[in-house]
């Protein structure tokens, strides 16, 4: 779903403060890097509370994407460590089994 889309550091910095915070729209700065999330993308959107001033918040497309990256993250570099540890376990026991059965 997410595989066209190549954010900076500064992209994914960007969106990983407005996972924890949202900004009021008077105080979101106009720039590169928060009109292509806001815009291009669409990971940002504009909330218009009732009766409040308008904020910029992590749209749902947002979240899924943030959700996305940790699922891959977790594919690519958990898996493999968890795996190679286990094999090197079961590695030495098979070792420490075979030298002892030899002697």
């Amino acid at each position: 779903m997410f595989e066209d889309y190549y954010l900076t550091f500064s992209e994914k910095a960007v969106l990983f403060s407005f996972q924890i915070k949202s900004r009021r729209k008077s105080a979101f700065k106009r720039s590169r890097t928060n009109d292509a999330l806001l815009f291009e993308y669409g990971l940002l959107e504009e909330f218009f509370p009732l009766g409040k001033p308008p904020i910029v918040r992590i749209s749902e497309k947002g979240r899924k994407y943030i959700l996305c990256r940790r699922e891959k993250r977790f594919d690519q570099l958990i898996v493999p460590v968890v795996a190679s540890v286990a094999a090197s376990l079961i590695t030495s026991v098979l070792t420490t089994l075979l030298l002892n059965s030899l002697l």
